[in-house]
């Protein structure tokens, strides 16, 4: 069911309607947990009454109302997710990159929401598109859905890391990797309720969507976060919410892939002193995903006679080019332990284990 105030048309005059979207009111939740009162004055004043306006609450209110599920019900509806999934689970193919994240990223497990923050330049793309490929090779009835958000994803990056990936189904991968351009918020809710309408739909036969990538959020939320309002802030909780219902009730992986701030000074959540950026969005967007995986260029280990043992240091011996790699770090996790970390290569845009 959609969250969009827009979804609902049906049960608002249209006016009305207009005049809620002009004053940001555009999802479900903001117009029925709005009081009434506080909707009426900021409303042009005669076009609504409050007695129509509390009408108006109560009819999208009901419409939107969770109904009684039984509890068979909900075991019959979890054995056939189960088998549907037949021990189908997203995974990155490298150990100890899977291992950060409790040793899937989602599928048979249940559906999970991962953020993946850092600079640019970083990895955070090269990241999720192997995700993405390594499922795609080996599963033909997977597919995944791209949200473009900034039109940086070429082609030719595609095809470039394809080769890379081998697997039963590598034949049809591209065929199963859709990629859709959505600039902002209204048309990325427009695609994700065909996705939902899709797999609600979907037969045995057909490729589902597996993983969901979000390249990037903070274009589409940042600009709604300001000191002004808490209106964005709740714009963000909605959609990320959203995001994780869908993730649940669908066995998703859905990753979402944010930029960086500075911290101001060292960062508590990374295990390393010399990280001195932070995920934007602001500290709460983190608590709204699964997990927060930074992607990084190793720090630089201090200079002798100071230098002391350091492991990253050690495992990054052997290394043709020490700039391709990048460490991948949970800064927070309620899947699998947090503070840890792993290292991989990043050379051309592709992801490999060292």
């Amino acid at each position: 069911m959609s969250n969009r105030l827009a979804a609902y048309s049906a049960h608002l005059p249209p006016e009305l309607l207009a005049h809620l979207l002009d004053l940001n009111i555009r999802t479900v939740v903001d117009f029925i947990l709005t009081p009434p009162l506080d909707l009426l004055a900021r409303l042009p004043r005669g076009s609504t009454s409050l007695g129509e306006l509390t009408d108006c609450i109560a009819s999208v209110a009901q419409e939107v109302a969770a109904e009684g599920v039984n509890g068979e019900d909900m075991y019959e509806a979890e054995m056939k997710r189960v088998i549907e999934m037949d021990g189908e689970e997203v995974k990155a193919g490298i150990a100890d990159l899977d291992a950060l994240v409790g040793g899937s990223f989602g599928g048979a497990v249940g559906g999970r929401v991962f953020e993946v923050s850092g600079d640019k330049g970083g990895g955070k793309t090269a990241l999720a598109l192997h995700i993405v490929l390594n499922h795609l090779v080996h599963y033909e009835r997977a597919a995944a859905i791209w949200l473009d958000t900034m039109g940086e994803l070429s082609p030719a990056r595609i095809t470039q890391a394809y080769p890379a990936h081998t697997g039963p189904a590598a034949g049809t991968a591209l065929e199963r990797l859709h990629i859709s351009l959505a600039f902002d918020l209204d048309t990325v809710y427009n695609v994700l309720d065909g996705l939902r309408s899709a797999l609600q739909a979907a037969t045995g036969n057909q490729p589902r969507p597996r993983i969901v990538v979000i390249d990037a959020i903070t274009p589409l939320l940042g600009p709604q976060l300001t000191g002004v309002t808490a209106q964005g802030h709740a714009t963000m909780v909605t959609f990320m919410r959203s995001l994780r219902e869908l993730a649940r009730s669908h066995s998703l992986c859905i990753l979402v892939i944010n930029t960086s701030t500075s911290a101001n000074g060292p960062n508590p959540s990374s295990v390393f002193a010399e990280t001195t950026r932070k995920p934007a969005l602001g500290p709460s967007f983190t608590f709204l995903t699964d997990a927060t995986l930074w992607v990084a260029h190793p720090p630089s280990p201090p200079p002798p006679p100071e230098r002391e043992y350091d492991p990253l240091a050690e495992e990054q011996k052997g290394v043709e080019n020490p700039a391709e790699v990048r460490v991948v770090e949970v800064f927070r996790s309620s899947v699998s332990p947090g503070r840890r970390w792993c290292v991989v290569r990043v050379r051309n845009g592709l992801l490999a284990p060292l």
